[in-house]
């Protein structure tokens, strides 16, 4: 197995600190295999500060770890079963810089694609915590479809949503940073 860990301190424009994101990227070929045999794994940890009442009082960690497996000839699979960062992370563009760090590091063999599919889940319509400093609930239908977007080739996507909430979605992957409705918020530095 080939494993690669990024490690990102994750700041906003001003240069105040938010978190620090690893990335690790795991590729796995058995000798003399076909690369499209290959299977990877991608794992993120982001950690921050818990902020409460206006402290900061500890160190929290976000987890997030999925595999790819072949699909065809030319393409991999990841199903993503869950990526809701916590309410402290949200309306940052962490999660659209951290799935962009994820494409750009990714180990696929030259000439594959991903493809991304997932549900989409009536849990996280709304989030309610400490969003950019204060105590509040938001709706998050229109946020979390267009966060998924980004990441899907409009040429080769379903993108499926309810009016609960509810749904799926699966497409090639590709670098949501490159999309022309992202608008940078924060800034991923190399450490």
């Amino acid at each position: 197995m080939n494993t690669t860990r990024h490690t990102y301190r994750i700041t906003d424009l001003q240069g105040a600190p938010i978190a620090t994101m690893t990335i690790v990227q795991a590729i796995e070929k058995l000798d003399g295999s076909p690369d499209r045999y290959c299977t990877g794994r991608v794992s993120v940890e982001l950690e921050y500060l818990e902020s409460r009442f206006g402290s900061t009082t500890r160190v929290k960690k976000f987890p997030f770890d999925e595999r790819w497996l072949p699909l065809d000839e030319s393409s991999f699979k990841m199903h993503v079963g869950d990526f809701m960062l916590p309410p402290e992370l949200c309306c940052r563009g962490i999660g659209t810089l951290c799935w962009s760090e994820i494409h750009r590091t990714l180990p696929l063999p030259p000439g594959f694609s991903l493809v991304l599919a997932g549900s989409l889940s009536e849990r996280d319509a709304t989030i309610t915590g400490t969003i950019l400093g204060k105590m509040r609930t938001i709706d998050n239908i229109a946020r979390r479809n267009a966060f998924w977007r980004r990441m899907l080739d409009p040429a080769n996507h379903a993108f499926m949503p309810d009016e609960n909430g509810g749904g799926y979605f699966r497409g090639r992957f590709v670098d949501p940073a490159s999309h022309g409705s992202y608008t940078p918020k924060a800034i991923a530095t190399k450490i």
